[in-house]
């Protein structure tokens, strides 16, 4: 097997898990509809790892997978930013895990005497890191073997911004997430070697503060892109 095609292979098996089941729809759409969007999923998180799951949570379940002899597939901890960023290898893939935690304009910082473990039971959800990013990046894979994986799972694109040098990106728009597929010219062929997931719900909280005193890349990157 070449390593586009092992590639793939690995992106595939990460697709096929990367969300929890959906809860039945309350309004569910015509039948006109349900046809139309048969087979496609919301972006709720990334293999089974919910969005606004606590940092603190998804660090123990990667400890664990890079612990446990038991597991076919373990994940290897490249690097842990507490509260910020986790980033992992799995199968030659990387996946950088990006949290939210919202920040107190002022500067002001808790001490260790205040920051007991009652007051970090106690606090409210917005002040404790939540998963709402990831990016997987690769080895450069033809972008339309990549996007065609995605349209099966997602559906037709959303959008997309391309330029002539076969460049830009490939993006969806579900109820919870967005997912953007990089394109860069490759050989002079657009080839993607990287995917960005993002939480529809905590991207719009974000937008309210990180322009005064925070400074998300991942997210100015592609607010020309997404609504």
């Amino acid at each position: 097997m070449n390593g586009i095609k092992a590639v793939l292979v690995i992106i595939t098996f990460a697709l096929a898990t990367a969300h929890y089941p959906q809860t039945p729809d309350p309004n569910p759409a015509p039948d006109d509809k349900k046809k139309e969007n048969r087979g496609k999923e919301s972006a709720t998180g990334f293999q089974g790892i919910l969005w606004s799951t606590k940092y603190a949570d998804v660090k123990e379940e990667f400890r664990t997978l890079s612990s446990n002899p038991e597991v076919k597939d373990p994940a290897e901890i490249i690097r842990d930013t507490p509260d910020k960023e986790i980033l992992i290898k799995r199968n030659g893939i990387y996946y950088r895990y990006v949290f939210y935690k919202k920040v107190d304009p002022s500067g002001k910082t808790v001490s260790p005497e205040e920051n007991s473990a009652t007051l970090v039971e106690n606090q409210k959800e917005e002040d404790i890191p939540r998963f709402f990013f990831i990016e997987s990046y690769f080895p450069f894979v033809p972008s339309d073997q990549i996007y065609n994986r995605l349209k099966e799972k997602y559906g037709e694109k959303t959008g997309a911004s391309m330029n002539k040098d076969n460049s830009g990106a490939y993006f969806w728009e579900t109820p919870d997430g967005y997912i953007v597929q990089w394109v860069e010219p490759y050989r002079k062929a657009p080839f993607t070697r990287s995917i960005y997931y993002i939480s529809k719900k905590i991207k719009e909280e974000i937008e309210k503060d990180y322009s005064q005193y925070n400074n998300y890349r991942e997210l100015k990157a592609v607010e020309k892109l997404l609504p």
